[in-house]
């Protein structure tokens, strides 16, 4: 029993003063220390110069091992951080365009009809037609007049006035106390009509609101029509047929 308490108590001197011996040299005598103070041919030189020569630090395990360990503070041993994730804006959504076009078909018998148009932009207020004729359409034929786009409107309205010879669409310039008004167009969808002032004799165009005031004979009336998006469509098309 005696024997076997020396011998464990032998074990456990040599394990602490390995221990004891394990240490990082550069660490210990500081930078100007390198693995020429040991001196060459020791296994533990060995050991120390590859570390050195991979610009690495020496720890000594024992007098006759040791193991190479990255430098305080260099790269090796930094923790690396997560990396930083930056949450990725949402695109912003495309705004669609939809658009109208205003097709006219000449039903009205054998002869070219003319056609005036009124378009605008913007619903409420002042609300001003950029006014444009004469389109020449033949007997039997449709045309597209015009492509605009409805914007931030759900509905847009434009005006015309036809003619094939004598015959006047709508028939007749109204009186001026009859004609609505831009915002009664708005409030009262019942409105038909308003008048324009045209050059009944060549092609014009002007930026105007209706209700101007020009001799009789350059006065004409105007019909007055609604177009409304539909949903999904990209393009609507607004026939107007004249018989």
């Amino acid at each position: 029993m005696k024997t076997a308490l020396i011998i464990l108590f032998a074990v456990l001197l040599a394990s602490w003063a390995k221990l004891a011996s394990a240490e990082n040299l550069h660490q210990k005598y500081g930078p100007s220390w390198d693995c020429g103070y040991i001196t060459a041919g020791l296994p533990i030189y060995d050991y120390c110069k590859p570390c050195e020569d991979k610009g690495m630090e020496f720890f000594k395990d024992s007098d006759i091992s040791g193991h190479c360990v990255p430098k305080e503070g260099s790269a090796e041993q930094e923790v690396e951080q997560p990396p930083v994730v930056v949450p990725k804006k949402a695109p912003p959504k495309k705004k669609v365009r939809v658009q109208y076009t205003i097709r006219f078909c000449n039903k009205a018998g054998p002869e070219t009809m003319y056609v005036a148009l009124g378009t605008n932009d913007q619903l409420g207020g002042v609300m001003r037609f950029t006014l444009r004729g004469w389109y020449s359409i033949p007997t039997g034929v449709c045309k597209d007049l015009a492509v605009k786009e409805f914007g931030n409107y759900n509905e847009m309205v434009f005006a015309y006035h036809a003619q094939v010879g004598q015959r006047f669409w709508p028939a007749k310039v109204w009186p001026a106390d009859s004609n609505w008004s831009p915002e009664e167009w708005l409030k009262n969808r019942a409105a038909e009509q308003v008048n324009f002032c045209v050059d009944p004799s060549k092609a014009f165009e002007r930026y105007t609101e209706p209700l101007g005031n020009c001799s009789a004979n350059h006065q004409r009336g105007f019909g007055i029509l609604w177009v409304e998006k539909q949903d999904g469509a990209k393009m609507i098309v607004k026939e107007v047929h004249v018989k």
